[in-house]
């Protein structure tokens, strides 16, 4: 959108707000609109792919959007909100497991109050004790384990909840006329070291892998890429075949937009040798399809039941898999310390510092935001410095004790 908007429509204070169309996905048009605070521009969906109907779809959407929450707050249920919610979030573009988390975290409050509107702070905080101090099972039936929650666990659902509230509930849905989650109490957290793999921690995985899968290459080349790229793992099992491409005589894997978290597009180099292999496997339309195919032969090999095997590909399974398999590691070494696979893009991270690329290179190689990769750094650095500074200054800092 230009500096002139190409629409304007008056809104509740009887400003003039400007806005465009575009199309975004297929022939269905959105608008465009700067925000009530004259800030970032919105994108929102009007659902319409005629141009005419679309306009008076995108100032309703604007005056919806500028109008005063207390004159337009409707009464709504759960049901209702919910399905409104899922709406507008696929309207925004948002990633399905985005959508999926959303909706689960929306669904954890149902029972508090028959609306949301009727949740207070008072109630948000009587959930928040419950939640914290319950159980859970991550299986179904009597006799499933039970967990407990961590405190990290409560701030993440919380964080997500004062989202929901503040972006959807209270603006856009307008079911609500405040957010009783900015005002909970929630415990302090501690400050959690950053954990970089070894070389000898990767080996060891590597090693694992390759005995417990018997000869098959997927699970070993799964990893490898993660490892080489620092993708995140649902980027990575979204990969499709027509994703990987020789440009300029490198070898490269395209990260889409639709499935990273940052909403853009990246392209990783991979080895030669690597990339001749992935191809070699790759399915018809996404790079990992065998995986459903012939993960039931190697189980077999190991004894496991394979009759409840989905032989549909579907990259949320493959994430799955692929996080039992970190899981099922850590198992067989009770008495080592644990990896994650996040870890593997932590290391992506740290080893490029140690070999000297600077945070901006090393976050945009990771699709990474600069904020994260340089607390990265700063604990390394960190540790560096104290080891330094320690064996220089150590003895000459300790006090000369007469008893000594």
């Amino acid at each position: 959108m230009g500096r002139k908007a190409a629409y304007t429509v008056k809104v509740a204070d009887g400003q003039e707000v400007g806005f465009g169309l575009l199309v975004r996905a297929g022939d269905v048009y959105s608008v465009q609109f700067r925000d009530g605070d004259g800030g970032k521009f919105l994108l929102r969906s009007t659902g319409e792919t005629a141009r005419p109907r679309a306009i008076t779809k995108a100032e309703q959407i604007i005056r919806d959007h500028y109008a005063p929450p207390e004159t337009v707050t409707r009464t709504a249920g759960w049901d209702v909100v919910v399905a409104e919610l899922r709406k507008h979030l696929e309207a925004d573009g948002a990633r399905v497991a985005t959508v999926k988390d959303y909706i689960d975290t929306l669904n954890q409050i149902k029972k508090v109050a028959a609306t949301p509107a009727a949740i207070n702070t008072r109630l948000a905080q009587r959930w928040c004790n419950s939640y914290l101090t319950g159980t859970f099972s991550r299986q179904k039936g009597e006799g499933a384990k039970a967990y407990s929650r961590s405190p990290r666990t409560l701030h993440a659902r919380v964080r997500k909840l004062k989202a929901i509230w503040s972006k959807y509930l209270v603006k856009r849905l307008r079911v609500a006329e405040a957010n009783p989650w900015e005002a909970v109490d929630l415990p302090k957290l501690d400050q959690q070291p950053v954990r970089t793999l070894s070389s000898e921690q990767v080996n060891k995985f590597f090693e694992w892998l390759e005995k417990r899968w018997q000869g098959w290459e997927l699970p070993s080349l799964f990893f490898e890429v993660k490892a080489v790229t620092g993708c995140r793992l649902g980027d990575l099992a979204a990969l499709r075949t027509a994703d990987l491409a020789t440009v300029n005589g490198k070898h490269v894997a395209t990260f889409a937009p639709t499935t990273t978290k940052a909403r853009k597009s990246r392209v990783a180099v991979l080895p030669a040798d690597l990339f001749k292999k992935l191809t070699a496997l790759a399915g018809r339309t996404f790079l990992w399809e065998s995986y459903a195919s012939d993960i039931g032969q190697y189980l077999k090999l190991r004894g496991v039941p394979t009759h409840r095997i989905n032989p549909e590909f579907d990259p949320e399974r493959l994430v799955w898999w692929a996080k039992d398999e970190v899981d099922d590691f850590n198992k067989s070494r009770p008495e080592q310390p644990k990896i994650q696979s996040h870890d593997f893009r932590k290391r992506f991270v740290t080893e490029a510092h140690k070999a000297g690329t600077d945070v901006d290179t090393a976050a945009a190689a990771a699709g990474m935001s600069p904020a994260t990769a340089r607390g990265y750094y700063l604990a390394l650095d960190q540790q560096t410095a104290s080891e330094g500074v320690s064996a220089a200054i150590g003895e000459t800092l300790r006090p000369k004790k007469p008893s000594a």
